[in-house]
C-alpha cells in the first residue's frame, strides 16, 4: 500500500507544484477592461440669419433733415420673429427723431408710423402684430417728448410683403417711420 501511496503522491506532485505557482501572489494580474464611453454625434445647427441691429426704416429725407448719420442697418431693419422688442440702437435711432421733431429743423411736423410684418400668420395676426410694433415706436417717440397729436400710427400688417424664406422675411418685420407732407395752400384767384 505505501507503495501505491507514493506512486500517487509522485503523480500529485507536479500537479499541486504547477496550480501553486499559477497562484503566485508576483504574478501580474489581468489587464483592465476599459470601459467604452458613448460619444453622442455632433449635429452643427443653421447659423442664425444676420440680424441687423434696428427694427426702425426712417425715411431718407427725415434722416437727411434731422443730420442723422450712422444708422446701423440702412434698409435692413428686423423685428424678431412675433416681437415688437426695440433695441438699443432703435432706442438711439428714435431718440434722435424725437429731438429732430420735437426742438430741431422739422419741429412741429407729423410722422406716419407703418407697423409691418412677414407673411406668416393670419392676415388678422399680422394687422395687429404691425400695430402692436408702430404702438411701441409711438409710445417711444411721445415719452422722449414727442407730442401723440404729431404721430399717427397705422398697420399694414403683411399686406406688402414681399419675403419667401427668413433672410427676405426680416426685411418685412419692421416700422416705417415718414414724413407726413404738408397741404399745398392752394393760390386764391382775385
Amino acid at each position: 500500500m505505501t507503495r501505491m501511496y507514493s506512486r500517487v503522491v509522485a503523480g500529485l506532485g507536479p500537479i499541486v507544484l504547477t496550480l501553486g505557482t499559477g497562484c503566485h501572489a508576483d504574478a501580474p494580474p489581468p489587464p483592465p477592461v476599459a470601459p467604452v464611453a458613448y460619444v453622442a454625434p455632433v449635429v452643427v445647427a443653421p447659423a442664425p440669419a444676420p440680424v441687423p441691429s434696428t427694427v426702425i426704416h426712417v425715411a431718407a429725407d427725415i434722416l437727411t433733415a434731422c443730420g442723422i448719420q450712422d444708422v446701423p442697418s440702412g434698409k435692413s431693419p428686423l423685428f424678431a420673429f412675433d416681437s415688437a422688442a426695440l433695441s438699443a440702437d432703435d432706442q438711439r435711432l428714435l431718440g434722435e427723431v424725437a429731438t429732430c421733431l420735437g426742438t430741431g429743423p422739422l419741429a412741429g411736423r407729423t410722422l406716419k408710423l407703418t407697423g409691418r410684418a412677414d407673411p406668416r400668420g393670419t392676415q388678422a395676426y399680422n394687422e395687429r402684430l404691425g400695430d402692436r410694433r408702430a404702438t411701441r415706436v409711438q409710445g417711444y417717440l411721445e415719452h422722449h417728448g414727442m407730442s401723440a397729436a404729431n404721430l399717427s400710427e397705422t398697420s399694414r400688417g403683411a399686406l406688402d410683403a414681399t419675403g419667401n424664406d427668413e433672410n427676405s422675411w426680416m426685411l418685412d418685420r419692421r416700422v416705417d417711420v415718414d414724413l407726413v407732407k404738408r397741404p399745398v395752400p392752394v393760390a386764391s384767384t382775385p
